[in-house]
């Protein structure tokens, strides 16, 4: 019988699923410091954040392990975990401080409202941008999810899908385009300009 360090992912995930601790904790160790790095790189070297996103990440794990069914990459789970958590943490922090610059506001404003408004824009991310996301044709839909929330290339999304890569780039711009219209709608133009500048940003380094 294998040792259960030497157990593949999947197979740590179905022992995981049963209940095992021993597999739970060789799944942590096995992937603790490429998530933790993760969020380092989104947080823009949040120390302190980065290991917290890390404990929450496992967490959710162990407390859905009877309901998680993880088809290909468990590391693109694990890191797809944390990113909602890391931008779910960030939309708490905003909100905070939205309301206590709203209740006390800086007579000087400038560097604190620039560096909020970048904030802004991360925290909306998770919600807004996933609610478009699930009013692209169902194929758009799909292909976008695969690139952006799967990091498959387009060669292995059109591998995947049965079209031409000339299609999966077609589908990804008319996304894109379709975000944008559709956050415009929403936002006044600052703050579209703002969000795109970050989506973009989030997914060069996704």
């Amino acid at each position: 019988m294998r040792k259960t360090e030497q157990l593949t992912d999947k197979q740590l995930m179905d022992a995981i699923r049963n209940d095992c601790h021993k597999s739970f904790t060789v799944l942590y160790e096995r992937y603790k410091h490429v998530i933790f790095h993760f969020i380092v790189r989104l947080s823009e070297g949040n120390y302190a954040l980065a290991e917290d996103i890390l404990q929450q990440t496992f967490i959710c794990i162990w407390n859905g392990r009877k309901k998680i069914v993880i088809e290909k990459s468990v590391q693109n789970y694990l890191k797809i975990v944390s990113k909602n958590l890391f931008l779910k943490e960030t939309a708490y922090r905003i909100t905070k401080e939205l309301r206590m610059n709203a209740a006390h506001p800086s007579p000087e404003g400038t560097s604190d409202r620039t560096s909020l408004e970048n904030e802004i824009e991360l925290a909306m991310l998770l919600e807004k941008i996933e609610q478009v996301v699930g009013m692209m044709p169902p194929v758009r839909q799909h292909v976008y999810r695969l690139k952006h929330m799967d990091n498959l290339s387009q060669k292995e999304i059109a591998q995947q899908l049965g079209i031409t890569e000339n299609t999966v780039e077609s589908h990804l711009r008319l996304s894109m385009k379709f975000l944008r219209e559709k956050l415009r709608d929403d936002h006044n133009d600052l703050m579209i300009s703002s969000i795109v500048l970050v989506l973009f940003h989030y997914i060069s380094i996704l």
